[in-house]
């Protein structure tokens, strides 16, 4: 028994001591929050608003920007309590909140125990129409922003569902990406099959994002039109196509089979009840008022595919805004929020934008192209 103790005793101090360090818990705990609430946005965006990826631009980009701003504050408060949480076992996280405002509230009426207190902007607010929004949660959206959007490649119009008649939030619509091939009206060739074959094994459904690997069926991925050729149709009969002679271009984007079965039975729906209206006896009078169906828009809505459980990239974003918030903090400045942080940063960032000139950015630039290339290739003594 008294081995066993001691066993026991040696497995608990191992374990311990392997334990990562608390702020770790905090980056993974701002990813958690971050894709939680891109979630939630995508949720709410097909089953609230109504909205998918087929929606009229800009707003699924709009409700995107304001999602990642809610998710990069999220994330931030979240990190900061997952640390108190780890560091003194204390489940209830509010109160962490509560001392964090009486600090905070300290630290700005007495300049002896803040030693930030002098910070010129450091505690400001900016009067919008929607209300009272401080600096320091400004500056954390833009932290949580660039994240997602520079730093990681995200697309805000992608955190919307993907509609079944519209390109999907995973589709690559960059030339560099090679994420479509150009197409016509027919089908896909046997070369354009292979190529569509290996692409969406590569990087995916455009409309689920996934890739199949868990499917043994010879063909996974199709050729599917973009826009769809029912709604092309549509399209190249309106007026406006016909007078100036444009008709839609179609390209092909990797689609899997079961999203494909679906858009199939989505249009052709759409397509009977676009046939049953024309062929009404108040046909005239809703082909001029524009009561007709919208093609474009039946595989958007409650239709769509919403994908907000899929793990992506650029949910790391939450790690970013919280490593941001715990990483190389004392405590006095955890229990501020880390406001100086974020403000010294913009602090240095407005000097250096008002000192240097663009000579001088294109310099420090090519400079640290040189740094990179003698990292890289020390050997190498010529000059780019």
């Amino acid at each position: 028994m008294i081995a066993l103790e001691e066993a026991r005793n040696l497995a608990l101090t191992v374990w311990q001591q392997q334990q990562p360090p608390p702020e770790v818990w905090s980056v993974v705990s701002g990813v958690a929050a971050f894709s939680t609430t891109l979630a939630a946005s995508t949720w709410c965006q097909q089953r609230i608003l109504r909205m998918s990826t087929g929606t009229l631009a800009p707003f699924p980009s709009l409700v995107g920007f304001a999602t990642v701003c809610v998710a990069s504050v999220v994330s931030h408060r979240v990190s900061l309590s997952t640390l108190q949480v780890v560091r003194s076992g204390d489940t209830t996280p509010w109160r962490f909140w509560e001392q964090s405002f009486q600090r905070g509230n300290s630290f700005g009426n007495n300049s002896n125990s803040n030693p930030h207190a002098s910070f010129s902007y450091a505690d400001k607010h900016l009067e919008l129409p929607v209300g009272r929004v401080s600096w320091h949660t400004l500056r954390i959206c833009c932290i949580g922003v660039v994240a997602f959007k520079v730093l990681l490649g995200g697309r805000f119009w992608a955190i919307a569902p993907s509609s079944y008649t519209h390109l999907g939030s995973f589709a690559r619509t960059s030339s560099w990406m090679n994420g479509s091939i150009p197409a016509t009206a027919r089908y896909a060739s046997s070369a354009e099959r292979l190529w569509v074959e290996r692409m969406g094994r590569r990087i995916g459904c455009h409309t689920c994002g996934s890739r199949m690997a868990h499917s043994r069926a010879a063909v996974k991925f199709v050729g599917d039109h973009m826009p769809p050729k029912a709604v092309a149709n549509q399209q190249n009969a309106r007026w406006i196509r016909r007078l100036l002679g444009n008709p839609v271009q179609f390209r092909f984007f990797p689609q899997c089979v079961p999203c494909s079965s679906k858009q199939g039975t989505i249009l052709g729906k759409a397509t009977s009840d676009l046939r049953a209206a024309i062929a009404s006896p108040a046909s005239l009078f809703t082909r001029r008022s524009s009561k007709l169906p919208n093609l474009a828009r039946a595989g958007g809505g409650v239709q769509a595919y919403n994908h907000g459980l899929r793990p992506r990239l650029h949910h790391l974003a939450g790690g970013v805004v919280g490593g941001v918030a715990v990483l190389g903090a004392n405590e006095a400045d955890l229990m501020d929020e880390n406001r100086y942080r974020y403000a010294q940063w913009q602090h240095d960032l407005h000097e250096a934008l008002l000192q240097e000139t663009p000579q001088q950015w294109l310099e420090g630039f090519r400079r640290g192209l040189m740094a990179v290339r003698k990292k890289v290739w020390p050997n190498d003594d010529s000059s780019c």
